[in-house]
């Protein structure tokens, strides 16, 4: 819908947006910065998910919760065991992936 003015100037009034097309559009890359900007940010979360998951073996949710994002946020890690190789690995792993996807969020 357009409204013109005497004057000749012409406006157009924004049309209503879902609450879908809202996160939609939020979550589009417009250009490369954002593209790796949101590649970081869902790195980030993917990691945190992904060492909540791993965590559930030794604890509850919100403990493993706890411990991967203190973990991602580089506060500390949780203490380990030397019994289970593959929790190491992980570890390790996901530490490197977060220095990876911190460094593409700050660029």
């Amino acid at each position: 819908m357009a409204t013109t003015f005497p004057c000749g100037l012409r406006t157009t009034t924004s049309p209503t947006l879902s609450a879908n097309q809202v996160a939609s559009a939020s979550s589009r890359a417009y250009d490369a910065g954002t593209k790796v900007l949101l590649t970081g940010v869902f790195g980030l979360i993917t990691i945190i998910a992904l060492d909540t998951i791993v965590g559930l073996q030794h604890a509850h949710f919100i403990r493993a919760l706890y411990d991967a994002t203190r973990t991602t946020a580089t506060i500390s890690a949780p203490a380990l065991s030397d019994d289970e190789p593959f929790v190491l690995i992980w570890a390790t792993f996901a530490a490197l992936e977060v220095l990876a996807f911190t460094a593409m969020f700050a660029a």
